[in-house]
């Protein structure tokens, strides 16, 4: 069974990357990482946000998963942050 570098595989999708947020006071996931950047630009989930994956012990912050910070640096700012 070949597998192409980059290619995605639906048998070797990665659990870890699916996160669960609390959000207003309510458990939401799965989340995909895509899910996680939305809810970052609409400002539902920011530094202090709890945060879940496979492989956490315990609910998290967001501004101390290394990888939804990757996430939040890739957000782009809102649009009212432009220059004139």
């Amino acid at each position: 069974n070949m597998r192409v570098p980059g290619s995605f595989d639906v048998n070797n999708t990665q659990k870890s990357h699916l996160y669960y947020a609390i959000i207003y006071d309510k458990k939401v996931g799965p989340l995909s990482e895509m899910d996680v950047i939305n809810l970052i630009s609409e400002k539902k989930i920011f530094n202090e946000t709890y945060m879940w994956r496979l492989g956490f012990n315990k609910w998290k912050l967001a501004e101390n998963i290394p990888d939804i910070v990757k996430l939040v640096a890739l957000s782009p700012p809102p649009l009212d942050q432009k220059e004139e």
